[in-house]
């Protein structure tokens, strides 16, 4: 199958990555080289993992940038900047680079199986450095460099389908390697089948099916009615948009469709969310079960067909087509939330059902109609605004003396400070009370003048003094530092209660706020959190351990608007004559709230954020309820990510094993905690992203 050349569109990646890699090889197997390694060796390359299930390495939903250093005995790897183990030659092994390359991959992330692309071998122990930089346009991505005047022992860039292990430095060391040439890269990421969904025990005969070519064909399993999974990456909310699914076998029921996947919990037919679904290869049905076909969709598709969706995102219409025939074309509506490509193959003791994914990795079999794009970080925007100009985390030592933190690209109006190594109270400080003025976030107490605390908001950072809730000698901190942009999604509302049941506050937001947190500044009084996933009859307290709380006295049972939220007369968010301090959260490219079932399972829900988390935050609200987990990717750099501060408590910073995951567009749980995993109950988070469309893998 010939390869579609990439697409070049305003806005597209051509700046983001000013050295691209255009081809990948997909590889399964074991490959092999010839020649000895030397004492001083480094291997630096893209790898998107197909079969990894072991941190550091074990996004399977973007590239890694790896360099692997030897230097003697000592092997050392980085995954773009952060290093993320330390091997023995000794132990690991490897006579050829070949060999030392699968060894190491096999040792950090269980498998060498996935996307390889420029594949260095240089004779020298050099660090990522020399072969990687940091992009000026998006924050936390790291992008290849060209080798400039280096000489590579061996390089492949995978440009020959029919010889994939051929060596482009021109010395002749060719690999053997049995694989598939693909545009998947870590300059172009594709989507693909997501291994990492969890299922919520609710969703009874729901489970996954079977991955394989790359976590692009899934094959029934058994062990369920349905093994159902869906893209890696959601459609944009605007655009042209076409992938295929090609038929290798099937007998029983197959669907495919698109489907919502509200941030973690499968939307299916019990609360029927399906989009649209082709049963059995028959017609186009506009239900789960196939009872209600679409006039004029009859079809006999056999196993070697293809099966072409399109879909138009700015008129909500998907066209399907089977081996390039269309089935005509059809509207939808919906309710808020991303949209998937999925697949369901019905499952039983002889499962046989199969299909292949095909976002154009590999060129589309059928040319799509002019104007649809293959679902690719190519064709997607760059993103507008660089969220280290919106949102930040500093980490740093206290000093016990003045100090100025000057290492921010905007001012900030909101900086939340927590000691990490002592049971002390979190401070917060914003620009509207002003510098020296203190609440508490895991306490009831009202605003205090700290002297020497937070002593000025400066256009790069913030200034403090010897305090030592915000600067103690010899503790390390973590600062939460966030400017108030309304177009992003962030704004500080001051205002004075009357206890007025009703009252409504008006904000300028210019969109429905998903969180609010709100504290009296006045009086003793809790915390308290409306977040869209529980609605306007239910709270949470944020200092508090409780499950969510159903009180009319909140908010007066109204959702909030695009210019309001309506409060009741509760003591916490409207007393008469008390002084309030409202902070304010929309859904933005940097600010996502949202909520998931939990299945108290290590292979837990994955949650689709549209990006690079650098910070979360989740709370359990029902059942055991629990604490409120934070997040952070500034601490933990590289999976898994089991460090968590408790925003309701004064306790430490903790390391939990196999807590959560990062991943390149979201988050992946991987603990069995009721905080944060609880089976059955409805967990609600808030993150902060690092970027959107363009990420390395985590």
């Amino acid at each position: 199958m010939a390869l579609t050349p990439k697409e070049t569109l305003p806005g597209n990646n051509s700046a983001v990555f000013p050295m691209k890699i255009a081809q990948s090889a997909l590889i399964e197997s074991t490959f092999s080289s010839t020649g000895a390694v030397t004492e001083d060796a480094t291997i630096a390359l893209g790898w998107k993992p197909t079969d990894s299930v072991t941190a550091p390495l074990c996004d399977e939903t973007g590239h890694y940038l790896l360099t692997i250093r030897k230097q003697g005995d000592a092997i050392t790897i980085w995954k773009q900047g952060a290093q993320i183990a330390t091997l023995s030659y000794a132990t690991v092994g490897g006579a050829t680079y070949a060999q030392l390359l699968q060894n190491v991959l096999t040792a950090i992330a269980g498998s060498h199986y996935g996307y390889y692309s420029r594949v260095v071998v240089i004779e020298q122990a050099l660090d990522y450095a020399v072969f990687l930089e940091q992009s000026e346009l998006v924050t936390g991505l790291w992008t290849p460099k060209s080798l400039g005047a280096l000489a590579p022992h061996t390089l492949l860039t995978f440009g020959d389908s029919a010889n994939l292990g051929q060596d482009g430095s021109g010395n002749g060391n060719h690999w053997t390697i049995t694989g598939t040439q693909t545009t998947d890269t870590p300059t172009n990421n594709h989507a693909t089948l997501n291994p990492m969904v969890g299922y919520p025990s609710t969703h009874t005969g729901y489970n996954a099916p079977g991955f394989s070519g790359g976590n692009t064909t899934a094959t029934a399993s058994g062990g369920g009615t349905y093994n159902c999974c869906l893209s890696s990456m959601p459609l944009p909310d605007t655009g042209k948009w076409a992938w295929e699914w090609e038929i290798i076998s099937f007998t029983d029921s197959v669907v495919l469709t698109l489907v919502q996947h509200l941030y973690g919990t499968w939307i299916d037919a019990f609360v029927g969310n399906w989009v649209w679904r082709v049963n059995n290869f028959t017609a186009v049905y506009t239900d789960f079960d196939g009872t209600t076909p679409v006039s004029n969709t009859s079809w006999g598709t056999a196993t070697g067909d293809v099966v072409r969706v399109e879909v138009d995102m700015d008129t909500k219409t998907v066209e399907f087509f089977n081996n390039d025939e269309s089935q005509g074309s059809f509207t939808w509506s919906m309710a808020h939330g991303p949209l998937f490509p999925a697949v369901c193959l019905e499952s039983d003791s002889n499962p046989d059902n199969a299909v292949r994914f095909n976002s154009g990795a590999t060129g589309f079999n059928h040319t799509p109609t002019v104007g649809f794009k293959a679902l690719c970080a190519a064709n997607l925007e760059v993103p507008v605004i660089r969220s280290e100009s919106v949102a930040d985390i500093v980490l740093r030592e206290g000093t016990g003396a003045s100090a100025a933190v000057s290492s921010l690209e905007f001012q900030p109006d909101f900086v939340l400070i927590k000691d990490r190594d002592t049971a002390r109270s979190w401070g917060a400080f914003d620009s509207k009370r002003g510098t020296e003025k203190a609440l508490f976030m895991d306490l009831t107490d009202i605003e205090t003048i700290k002297t020497g605390s937070l002593t000025a908001f400066n256009t790069d950072g913030y200034s403090l003094g010897d305090q030592t809730l915000t600067n103690a000698a010899g503790c390390s901190f973590l600062d939460l530092c966030i400017a108030e942009n309304t177009d992003q999604g962030f704004e500080i509302i001051s205002y004075t209660g009357n206890s007025v049941v009703g009252r409504q506050v008006a904000h300028s937001l210019g969109r429905k706020p998903g969180l609010v947190i709100i504290k009296s500044t006045t009086n003793s009084q809790k915390w308290i959190a409306y977040h869209h996933g529980l609605g306007a009859t239910q709270g949470l307290y944020v200092n508090e351990t409780a499950a969510a709380q159903t009180a009319t006295s909140f908010w007066n049972d109204t959702e909030p608007t695009t210019t309001t939220i309506t409060l009741g007369d509760h003591y916490g968010v409207n007393y008469s004559g008390a002084g309030y301090i409202a902070y304010l959260f929309a859904e933005s490219d940097i600010f996502k709230i949202f909520g998931f079932i939990g299945n108290s399972l290590a292979d837990g829900p994955f949650i689709n954020l549209g990006g690079r988390p650098k910070l979360v935050l989740l709370k359990n609200t029902e059942g055991s309820g629990g604490s409120w987990m934070l997040y952070n990717a500034a601490t933990e750099p590289t999976n898994p990510v089991d460090t968590q501060l408790l925003p309701n408590g004064a306790n430490v910073e903790t390391d939990y094993a196999e807590d959560v995951m990062f991943t390149a567009n979201g988050l992946k749980l991987a603990n069995i905690k009721y905080d944060s995993n609880e089976d059955g109950s409805l967990v609600i988070g808030f993150a902060i992203l690092e970027s959107t469309n363009y990420n390395n893998a985590y």
